[in-house]
């Protein structure tokens, strides 16, 4: 590539997903503090789906699958798939993975899959998001314009480049594209939510946002939108603010609404005030009156079965009395009788075996429940 900064075989290899780095203004970021200026990451461990999101990070950094399970497989293959067949349509092209683009002072991030090709004038920016949730457009995303900003400053040749953000939990690809003259432009408004940070901008309340958030318990806007839901507590715990119906006489559809959005926010907050509390009490060691600090055991959990069954059997443990200490997957034993099965009767064969596990008692079906859930929109 004919650049100012090409790599060198010196050049470090990038840490881990998990070990690196970040800017306190990262790339990530910058959404929820164009939001909120005030918004700053909760530090509670991450989500389970935000865990698998780096395992697999890091395996297709290193193109190596063996250690991840079936459904881990076929979200990592779906993103591979997708950049060699990319990378297939554009001869003569060259692959950078995990490259740190700086954005502007303080502000830096690491492309997953970059593709430069016509000659170094365009560039295939690939990026890989395990979310289950669409974020915004690739058009209007910050992030992605980041990340454009930063490959135009690092590769002085490029003139456009072509943003590609895969969804393989969601089965979508969102695509948009840049050009050398949007950079003032981009440039611009990252650097104005960077002023806004640094200069104290007021917080601004939207749900979705604050959920995420670790300053939801202290920010006084959040607690002025979210205390008034809990105004059926008033008298029991002296909190004045203004009373709201009993939930159980609510009629309006419109104020189900506005309660159904600001439940997780609730349960955040809650979550929230104990991670705190607890953090509190084992800093300072002053007791808070009314409670104590407790200690919970760890959940205990086989990790692999086979080897286990292996010691226990070496123990004396019968292969009855192993099996009555395990708990099996209904869905993983439906599935791996349906994997079983020849193809285009894996459905029909998994549903006789479902049937035949019912009708020997075996198989225990709970009872249906009911569940509101946000509608996704659409553009």
């Amino acid at each position: 590539m004919n650049n100012t900064e090409q790599s060198s075989p010196e050049t470090p290899v990038p840490a881990p997903h998990a070990e690196r780095e970040h800017s306190k203004i990262s790339p990530s970021k910058l959404k929820s503090l164009e939001i909120c200026p005030q918004w700053l990451p909760d530090t509670k461990e991450a989500h389970a789906i935000t865990q698998t999101g780096t395992k697999l990070h890091e395996a297709l950094d290193k193109n190596f699958f063996d250690h991840l399970s079936d459904e881990e497989k076929i979200l990592a293959r779906a993103c591979s798939d997708y950049t060699d067949r990319l990378k297939v349509s554009l001869p003569g092209c060259s692959v950078l993975n995990e490259i740190q683009l700086d954005i502007l002072d303080g502000i830096w991030g690491f492309a997953d899959h970059v593709i430069v090709h016509a000659g170094d004038k365009v560039a295939e920016l690939v990026d890989y998001k395990f979310s289950t949730q669409l974020q915004e457009s690739v058009e209007m995303n910050p992030a992605a314009q980041a990340y454009a900003l930063g490959l135009f400053k690092k590769f002085p040749s490029l003139q456009a480049i072509g943003v590609h953000y895969l969804y393989p939990r969601l089965d979508i690809v969102d695509t948009g594209s840049y050009s050398r003259s949007d950079c003032a432009r981009i440039e611009a408004r990252v650097k104005l939510i960077k002023q806004r940070v640094e200069s104290g901008a007021p917080a601004m309340f939207v749900a979705e946002n604050c959920l995420y958030c670790g300053r939801l318990v202290s920010c006084p806007l959040a607690q002025g939108k979210l205390l008034p839901i809990a105004s059926r507590y008033q008298e029991a715990k002296g909190v004045q603010i203004p009373a709201v119906p009993d939930f159980s006489a609510v009629q309006d559809p419109k104020a189900w609404k506005q309660y159904l959005e600001l439940a997780p926010l609730l349960e955040a907050t809650a979550d929230s005030i104990r991670r705190h509390a607890v953090e509190f009490r084992e800093t300072s060691g002053q007791e808070i009156d009314g409670f104590e600090l407790r200690t919970r055991a760890g959940k205990a959990k086989i990790t692999d079965p086979i080897r286990a069954w292996a010691f226990a059997e070496k123990a004396g443990v019968t292969k009855e009395e192993f099996l009555a200490c395990t708990e099996v997957s209904a869905k993983g034993l439906l599935d791996a009788v349906a994997e079983k099965a020849p193809r285009g009767k894996k459905g029909s064969v998994k549903q006789a075996f479902e049937n035949t596990l019912r009708d020997e008692m075996v198989l225990e079906v709970g009872r249906d429940s009911h569940f509101m859930q946000k509608i996704k929109q659409t553009s």
